[in-house]
């Protein structure tokens, strides 16, 4: 029933746009819907503290960020793309409101959302009038798809390289170069003498640790102004410079629950808001990837794992899966922070 409303607002406002909007763009999204009274903009407004300048900026981002993309959007897709962006643009620090709104007004739609991949009906309208100039309604034949790269299973990649300084790498070929590169720098050590243990969890600490020495940095401030009373641990440097960056907030907090594996997710998240602080420029390599699994990844880490994945950073670990909630190994650590480092130095 929900698409098939969706079909006929969508044919209702393209073929008579000028109800909502002009042809050239004279109104935006936020307009169009206030003008037309949406349930959507207006339970956004009942949360306390909510201003209208605040849902205009969150819903003209929401445009801007549309108006960027450089093809048309099949219906079939709508969904999901919505989606993704709804959640990449209210991560923005500046829509911080909007986001606590959101998730106060709105906890069965966001259920919903996140489990099925559709905007619930009470989004209709704001989806609908938002992608109207790029949505395109499927009839007749279905399009052929974009060919998407098969993903990768690291274990399985050609690459015929040894260690130079651990003996343990040889199931883990596709890692020994950034291995080898982050141990010559002194970013990266063994776990006994020639030994890696590149199949072993790797703790938030020991990731943090690593993210901090590839991009950022540490400083003594830091660590007074997070331990009022440092017992020396190998760990507090980095974790205050990590809190200090704003590495883990929102997802976990102090106490860091230490030796905790950390998850798949939580990893590129932290490397992705490194990225973000250090002003590092990813490169648009790849199709975004719309694993089958996307609905179990947590809200904070959909544009992170989008924005690696893009630029063949990360991969799925096969069979179109991310695993979000999977643990991550050392290797898959280190070839990950290996290749920021290499975009870092060029």
């Amino acid at each position: 029933m929900l698409k098939k409303w969706t079909a006929f607002l969508v044919t209702v406002v393209l073929v008579a746009g000028t109800i909502f909007v002009s042809a050239e763009d004279e109104n935006s999204t936020y307009s169009a819907l206030v003008f037309i009274d949406d349930p959507f903009v207006s339970r956004l407004m009942e949360y306390e503290g909510m201003t209208a300048g605040q849902v205009e900026s969150f819903m003209d981002d929401i445009d801007d960020f549309i108006a960027s993309f450089k093809e048309n959007i099949y219906e079939s897709d709508a969904d999901t793309i919505f989606i993704t962006i709804l959640l990449q643009v209210m991560q923005r620090e500046e829509h911080l409101p909007v986001m606590v709104a959101f998730d106060a007004m709105f906890p069965e739609e966001i259920a919903y959302m996140l489990q099925y991949r559709k905007v619930p009906e009470v989004m209709g309208n704001f989806m609908d009038v938002a992608m109207r100039r790029k949505i395109i309604i499927e009839v007749g034949p279905a399009r052929t798809e974009e060919p998407q790269e098969p993903e990768p299973t690291p274990t399985t990649q050609p690459e015929e390289e040894k260690s130079k300084y651990f003996d343990d790498m040889a199931d883990y070929k596709y890692a020994v170069k950034a291995v080898d590169a982050m141990a010559q720098r002194g970013m990266i050590r063994g776990t006994q003498e020639r030994c890696f243990s590149p199949g072993a969890n790797i703790t938030r600490e020991e990731f943090t640790k690593l993210v901090v020495s590839v991009l950022l940095e540490t400083n003594d401030v830091y660590t007074k102004e997070y331990f009022k009373d440092p017992s020396g641990a190998w760990y507090e440097p980095y974790i205050a410079a990590g809190e200090f960056y704003g590495l883990s907030f929102g997802y976990y907090e102090w106490p860091y629950e230490l030796e905790k594996p950390i998850t798949r997710e939580e990893m590129v998240t932290v490397a992705y808001r490194a990225v973000r602080r250090v002003g590092l420029q990813l490169p648009d390599i790849k199709y975004p990837t719309h694993f089958d699994d996307m609905y179990q990844i947590k809200y904070y880490a959909v544009e992170p794992i989008n924005e690696l994945q893009k630029a063949n950073i990360i991969s799925g670990v096969g069979n179109n899966k991310f695993e979000p909630a999977g643990e991550t190994n050392r290797a898959d650590a280190a070839l990950l922070l290996y290749k920021l480092l290499l975009l870092k130095e060029n």
